[in-house]
């Protein structure tokens, strides 16, 4: 399953009924009722937490509000792409990797299937000069697939060191090429984050959600009134982009007037939200506060931030002590980070989301099981 990962918006697809496949959904389906069973078996095992329960109540949530869309069909591909299926990617990693030498392998897995994506990146870009889409998935999803493969490749002890230095040398290249200015300033920080992050987690996490936040709002309510910069898109999808800095204004004020938009449904329901819809290109709101607001109302904000929070409480025991929990923390903040400015219900962005959640909690009980004291 975690191989199929670069497959997960194509070249290989299919139709089934309304919904669109490719490799990685159509596995996580498949693989799903295995872990079902497992869980079922031995429900002990499994470690249930407050996080699970929360993520069925959120799942309950977003399918009342989809099955009230007045563009069902599209809305619903939305929701089985942006929610369900990476719902379900985390109760598989949970259910399955039971072990340690489990965990190894399903890193080993995730970080070669990203390698090789990584290859396909750099030929693209090399033979182009811009920025790559690799096997259909836009370069924001490069981004956000390398840098998982990045930091699971950085903090991997067990790797050879030449391997080790080959493989992130290479998914280095890929992630940088992706050209994505927030991913890319939040790893020249990350060593300060890593400091953080090991220090309070749990405070860092906080300031997070409430300063992007309220800077989302300021800069919604603010920005709306000046009118639009009108600079040219030449130039957007190659390097020029990293240093002009016309096209970071124009990114920012076209979003702008997005926020504005999405925010005027929330307010016609506060509580609730409009409910997920979509129109046929199924372009999401680039902000991930604007975006749980605006489908979910209050309540879906509060249970989509009440399962990030749970997690990152179930973290902050073992993340000093982990070296493969810390890369996962520090991976699962870039991506939330980059959600600011990009959306979260956004191609692959959601499904690594989970899927990092989910590996870190089997990691967290596999730590709380064996109660060995892990050196980063």
């Amino acid at each position: 399953m975690l191989a199929t990962i670069p497959l997960s918006k194509g070249p290989i697809e299919y139709e089934l009924g309304i919904l669109t496949l490719h490799p990685y959904p159509t596995l996580v389906m498949i693989v799903f009722p295995l872990a079902l069973w497992r869980v079922l078996r031995r429900p002990a095992g499994y470690g249930i937490r407050g996080i699970e329960i929360v993520l069925i109540l959120l799942t309950l949530s977003f399918l009342q509000s989809t099955l009230l869309s007045d563009t069902l069909i599209i809305s619903g591909r939305l929701a089985f792409h942006a929610l369900f299926i990476p719902v379900l990617s985390y109760f598989i990693a949970k259910a399955l990797i039971k072990t340690d030498s489990e965990y190894i392998i399903t890193i080993n897995i995730l970080v070669l299937s990203i390698l090789v994506m990584s290859i396909v990146a750099l030929a693209k870009y090399i033979e182009t000069g811009i920025r790559p889409i690799v096997f259909s998935i836009e370069p924001i999803g490069v981004a956000s697939i390398t840098i998982v493969g990045l930091y699971a490749s950085i903090f991997n002890s067990n790797d050879w060191k030449i391997i080790k230095h080959i493989k992130t040398l290479i998914i280095g290249f890929a992630f940088v090429f992706s050209m994505s200015r927030v991913y890319l300033m939040y790893a020249i920080v990350s060593p300060l984050i890593i400091l953080v992050i090991k220090k309070n987690i749990i405070l860092l996490w906080i300031l997070m959600f409430t300063g992007s936040l309220v800077a989302t709002l300021v800069f919604t309510y603010t920005i709306v009134d000046y009118a639009m910069v009108h600079t040219s898109a030449e130039g957007a999808n190659t390097l020029e982009r990293m240093y002009e800095v016309k096209h970071f204004l124009r990114a920012l004020i076209g979003r702008a007037y997005v926020y504005k938009s999405a925010l005027d449904e929330f307010w016609s329901n506060v509580v609730f939200g409009a409910g997920i819809h979509a129109g046929e290109m199924q372009i999401t709101t680039h902000n991930f506060h604007v975006e749980w607001l605006q489908y979910g109302g209050v309540l879906g904000y509060i249970l989509y931030t009440s399962v990030f929070m749970l997690h990152v409480k179930n973290a902050s025991t073992y993340v000093k002590q982990d070296g493969y929990l810390l890369a996962n923390e520090v991976v699962l903040l870039g991506i939330m980070i980059n959600s600011i400015t990009n959306g979260f219900m956004h191609g692959v962005i959601p499904y690594m989301a989970f899927l990092i959640m989910g590996i870190s909690e089997a990691r967290i009980s596999i730590l709380k099981k064996s109660g060995a004291k892990y050196n980063v």
